[in-house]
């Protein structure tokens, strides 16, 4: 038998040992002779002190409660570490066979379950390391069923969604997801999950009914019992979203701007290149716009030498703006009179220059 037993008679003494026992105690340097035949094994017990004490006093409680006939059986585990290994057992105590007095003759058995509970730990520990990663990831995270039932959820989804786990789980994801983008969610959550983890996209509707966007990550994972579920970590993107609506309605309305204006408009860099230049301008100079972007002003400008030009510049990064006339030549070598209304942007550290055709004036 692999287990350490003994066998205790009416009043606790130990009657029969297998040499489990005693070789048990010889390895954990004890005294076999105090723990084999004639040995009162409540005495010993009993006498237990140190950080064994506790262990030892519920063990003899359950020794005696099925001496005396209260339980059929008792058991515990407990740790047992030597100096050199942690080790942990299960001692059992149950009556010995035609023993129906009260009290009765008892067996015990010691059984080593280091091995199960060496495992045990490694699990729990992977299980609080999940666990903690799952509940404290700035990302929400939903796991959800092959039909889109929702099996759990952490902290953060709670937060975003202003949902309680409660009010979640066992409900479908649709719940989530609003009527216009539940086709689209699920036209992409039918791709084959297992072939390449997708991320896309949508939005998601809160308790209070606002609308958030949200980028999805999600991957399929198969159990160990072969059932499949879906992880899913959700990034609140909303201000990204609302930012690069501002920057688009933005660029809407600096492209109408520039469309609608009578004037010719340069965006040029503090050397004088030209970065951007409106068609009125093209039209004004008989410049196509890729040609203009390859030009700088003193290329334009017909009454500065290059020298006085580069001076002007920097007279306006000083000044921060100017309004003045000068004159400018097309492509085809003609000159024309032009005013000039410049702002240097300090932050972009470039001109924003309006050029009106002044010949007329002229």
């Amino acid at each position: 038998l692999t287990a350490n037993i003994c066998v205790l008679n009416e009043s606790g003494t130990i009657i029969i040992t297998n040499r489990g026992w005693k070789e048990f105690a010889i390895q954990n340097s004890a005294d076999p002779d105090r723990v084999s035949n004639g040995v009162n094994y409540l005495e010993i017990t009993e006498s237990a002190s140190g950080i064994d004490k506790e262990n030892a006093l519920q063990f003899l409680n359950g020794i005696k409660n099925v001496m005396n006939s209260i339980v059929d059986e008792f058991k515990m585990e407990y740790a047992c570490h030597s100096p050199m290994q942690k080790r942990w057992f299960i001692g059992r105590v149950t009556p010995f066979a035609g023993s129906n007095s009260s009290p009765r003759k008892v067996v015990i058995s010691h059984v080593d379950i280091t091995e199960r509970k060496i495992s045990e730990i490694a699990l729990k520990e992977s299980e609080e390391r999940y666990r903690s990663l799952f509940e404290f990831s700035p990302l929400g995270i939903i796991l959800e069923d092959e039909n889109g039932k929702i099996v759990d959820l952490n902290s953060s989804t709670c937060e975003l969604t202003g949902y309680t786990k409660g009010e979640l789980i066992g409900k479908h994801i649709s719940l989530l997801i609003p009527g216009n983008d539940r086709k689209k969610t699920d036209e992409i959550r039918n791709l084959p999950l297992e072939e390449k983890p997708l991320q896309f996209e949508t939005v998601l509707v809160k308790k209070d009914g606002t609308v958030i966007y949200n980028q999805l990550f999600e991957t399929c994972v198969t159990l160990p019992n072969g059932k499949k579920e879906i992880i899913s970590f959700s990034n609140d993107i909303t201000l990204k979203k609302k930012n690069e609506m501002q920057i688009k309605e933005l660029a809407e309305k600096y492209t109408a701007l520039l469309e609608t204006t009578p004037d010719g408009f340069w965006i040029v860099d503090a050397k004088g290149k030209i970065l951007d230049v409106n068609d009125n301008y093209c039209k004004m100079s008989g410049y196509t716009r890729e040609e203009l972007l390859n030009l700088s002003i003193p290329e334009l400008e017909a009454k500065e030498t290059p020298e006085e030009t580069f001076e002007h510049i920097n007279q306006i990064i000083k000044s921060k703006a100017d309004r003045f006339e000068t004159k400018h030549k097309r492509k085809d070598g003609t000159i024309y009179d032009v005013e000039i209304n410049t702002i240097f942007w300090e932050n972009k550290k470039c001109f924003i220059v309006f050029v009106h055709d002044i010949s007329d004036r002229k």
